[in-house]
């Protein structure tokens, strides 16, 4: 519904004005977070992940995660809270975020960092891809 146009827009706005950015959808960061996890590589990944300046990680919800992931993407925004900037792009609501993670606790944790310092665009409407067919 434009979540990811508006994403990119920022994330190219944050590279003119001299910003490291990264995009990188949800399930291939928790793919590589669980590689690096078996390597013994995860502290060396996340601090890789935690230099941007700005994250972009998109479709939280699109695929179904398993219990791993929650954990995957907690220990993302717990290394860059209060650090720097990440954005998500969801097609969910925050209510449903425990389902997406399989764990309520881990979708709280997650969200109570978010909300610290978030700012929150809801776009409501029919699909501008869908329209174009």
């Amino acid at each position: 519904m434009g979540e990811i146009h508006l994403a990119i827009g920022l994330g190219i706005a944050a590279m003119i004005a001299g910003f490291s950015t990264s995009f990188i959808t949800a399930s291939l960061l928790i793919e590589r977070m669980k590689k690096a996890y078996h390597r013994e590589t995860l502290d060396q990944y996340l601090k890789s992940i935690t230099r941007y300046r700005l994250l972009i990680i998109d479709e939280i919800g699109y695929h179904p995660f398993d219990s791993e992931a929650g954990y995957c993407i907690f220990h993302v925004i717990s290394r860059r809270y209060e650090r720097s900037s990440t954005i998500l792009t969801s097609n969910e609501s925050y209510g449903e975020w425990g389902e997406i993670f399989q764990d309520q606790v881990i979708a709280t944790a997650i969200l109570d960092r978010l909300w610290q310092h978030c700012v929150t665009v809801n776009i409501r409407g029919e699909s501008y891809q869908l329209k174009e067919r």
